[in-house]
């Protein structure tokens, strides 16, 4: 095609006469150049398309062209968009040109396939920039799982770009939780908690990111700000690990849209094999070259572990583990996240985002993680069972006023999901829980009509994670290798999580307005804190204790419970056995009492609802 041909030098010379076509204001001049311009990329040539997305100033030429479209009711603003809004956001740098340069095309096509054209055309005349953007989304996902060049055999998964935006969210999930932990401290008994509250969940007023020039042209200034590395701020302050977790958690929702939508299922197959399973080591990057001596490790150690406070090592517990490197699942992160009572909205729907992606793909994957979290917190129950349970709460424990703490220890995941699912009162993101609980207990995917077979607390001990498997238990449940692993997971389902699903029925629900670091819920002791706090919920009033909150009904929430609780009957025994055991038949029914409920509220007549669909089922 003679309009490709050397280097599209013909589109080159159509776009030199937009600027002087503007200066004098020539209208009828600049929407023949705007039809042009358009006729030309409708004619969905690879080569020509390419060409503009691939070089930023011919891109910026081809919208400044059709803002003046004719088609459009009114004049577009593309410049503007593109030179004072839109900025490419980085919260760790990136330093691989290639795939700074196939984000950057990614989100030219994107622009001129949603925005510029899209008003006019429909999916058809826009196939060759569908194509496109799937060869990109490809080359994206590519770079940032792959090692950069010169390390390869030194540890891929931990020097990938993927594996670096991991480790900054671990990093600063922990640091975030241990600063507002420690605020809180200096600020009680007498301090302003609302005050302090407030004042954490204040955004800073201005942008504080750092301009990193980048692509083809460093050196210009007069780039738009859409070309430029905005960087995050690399401080240790509160608001600046704060701005990094989302930034983190953006990226990582971006990325797995662009796996779900683009992938080839091969390609899919392989990106969550080694993504889900994958440990990230936090300590990866840290330089312990210097550290002379054991006293200065310690020392080290403590000051992560305390926040700068003096270490523990000195009041006689068992701490050996924590000199040792850490390492972070993603799944188990993100339970983490989830379970923090101060995330906001934006955050929680991110990280839901990313476990629906791998729940959709393969829910096999998040049951298997979820088992092997639980093996590992039942073999460091063992070690540390003195001091607190790392596993959590198997049941509701509740105080002489029918009130509990919803808390579960972090990397939990299965527990956070519940912990939303009691609190939370976003529907959105309360049905959104409800799909992927729904998804991983589905029996189309997990076998349960057998007998139950062996408890998970009653299992062989010494299974490693990851192997969950005896031919003794898979013997004894007469079913293959499989089908001992999905009954282990049912059991370890009802053993420990199932009577929460009934907790917004049975007691009043009070959650901590700050999540509570790990070294303090394994070590109450050190925290006097801590201990007033339970000692107040054992005793005192609430009102006297400003730690905890209230978490008030909510009818949509609990006729969603009530609507999981209806889909577990189809795990047959163990839901009779739960049944049986519990009261939790009773505390629905004394929903369908409430003479005023058809008259109320929306969600009260959809709690009604679910009751009556939930008691029939029951008696299956």
């Amino acid at each position: 095609m003679f309009i490709s041909q050397h280097e599209c030098s013909y589109l080159k010379s159509m776009l030199s006469l937009f600027p002087s076509a503007e200066s004098r204001g020539d209208y009828g001049s600049l929407v023949a150049l705007a039809a042009c311009v358009k006729s030309i990329l409708l004619l969905n040539d690879p080569s020509i398309i390419e060409f503009i997305v691939s070089d930023e100033l011919i891109f910026e030429e081809v919208c400044s062209a059709l803002e003046y479209d004719r088609s459009l009711r009114d004049k577009a603003n593309h410049r503007w968009f593109l030179r004072e809004r839109a900025k490419f956001r980085t919260v760790a740098l990136m330093e691989d040109e290639e795939l700074v340069a196939s984000i950057h095309r990614s989100f030219r096509v994107k622009y001129l396939r949603d925005t510029v054209l899209r008003p006019t055309m429909d999916e058809s005349s826009l196939s060759t920039l569908s194509s496109l953007l799937t060869f990109t989304h490809a080359d994206v996902v590519k770079g940032v799982t792959a090692s950069p060049l010169g390390t390869a055999g030194k540890g891929e998964l931990n020097v990938s770009y993927l594996a670096k935006i991991i480790r900054i969210l671990g990093r600063d999930s922990e640091a975030i939780c241990d600063l507002e932990w420690k605020e809180l401290e200096d600020v009680l008994p007498d301090g302003d908690i609302d005050g302090l509250l407030r004042e954490q969940a204040r955004e800073p007023e201005t942008d504080l990111s750092t301009v990193v020039a980048t692509g083809r042209y460093p050196q210009s200034q007069d780039l738009s700000t859409v070309w430029k590395q905005y960087l995050a701020p690399q401080d240790d302050s509160l608001p600046s690990r704060r701005l990094r977790r989302r930034g983190c958690l953006s990226f990582l929702r971006e990325l797995f849209n662009m796996v779900r939508l683009s992938l080839q299922q091969s390609e899919k197959d392989d990106f969550f094999a080694v993504l889900v399973p994958m440990e990230v080591d936090l300590d990866y990057e840290t330089d312990k070259s210097n550290i002379t001596s054991e006293s200065e490790e310690s020392r080290l150690v403590g000051e992560f572990v305390d926040s700068g406070s003096s270490t523990k090592s000195e009041q006689g517990l068992d701490r050996s583990g924590f000199g040792q490197s850490r390492t972070v699942n993603l799944l188990s992160l993100l339970g983490t996240i989830l379970a923090d009572p101060k995330i906001d909205l934006s955050e929680k729907g991110s990280a839901l985002e990313i476990i629906s992606g791998i729940v959709m793909h393969d829910p096999g994957l998040l049951r298997q993680r979820c088992l092997d979290s639980f093996v590992a917190a039942k073999r460091e129950k063992r070690k540390v069972e003195k001091y607190f349970d790392p596993m959590g709460p198997a049941r509701p424990h509740a105080n002489e006023k029918g009130q509990v703490i919803l808390y579960f220890p972090p990397n939990d995941l299965l527990g956070s999901l519940m912990f939303i699912l009691a609190s939370e009162t976003d529907s959105g993101v309360l049905l959104q829980v409800l799909e992927i609980l729904k998804a991983i207990l589905d029996n189309d995917m997990i076998t349960d009509h057998g007998p139950m077979g062996v408890g998970f607390f009653d299992e062989i001990e010494g299974i490693p994670p990851g192997t969950i498997h005896s031919e003794h238990h898979s013997a004894a449940l007469g079913s293959p290798t499989t089908s001992s692993e999905q009954n282990q997971f049912l059991s370890m389902f009802y053993d420990h999580y199932v009577q929460w699903l009934a907790v917004p029925f049975q007691h009043k629900v009070l959650v901590p307005i700050s999540r509570i670091p790990k070294l303090t819920l394994e070590f109450p002791g050190d925290s006097l804190t801590l201990q007033k706090l339970v000692e107040r919920f054992e005793k005192g009033p609430l009102h006297e204790e400003h730690l905890l909150r209230p978490v008030a009904r909510d009818a949509v929430r609990s006729s969603i419970a009530v609507e999981m609780l209806s889909f577990c009957v189809r795990h047959l025994y163990r839901m009779k056995c739960y049944l049986l055991r519990s009261r939790v038949i009773g505390n629905v029914l004394k929903v369908l009492t409430n003479p005023g409920a058809l008259q109320s509220s929306s969600g009260e007549r959809c709690l009604t609802l679910a009751a009556l669909r939930y008691v029939p089922t029951q008696q299956l």
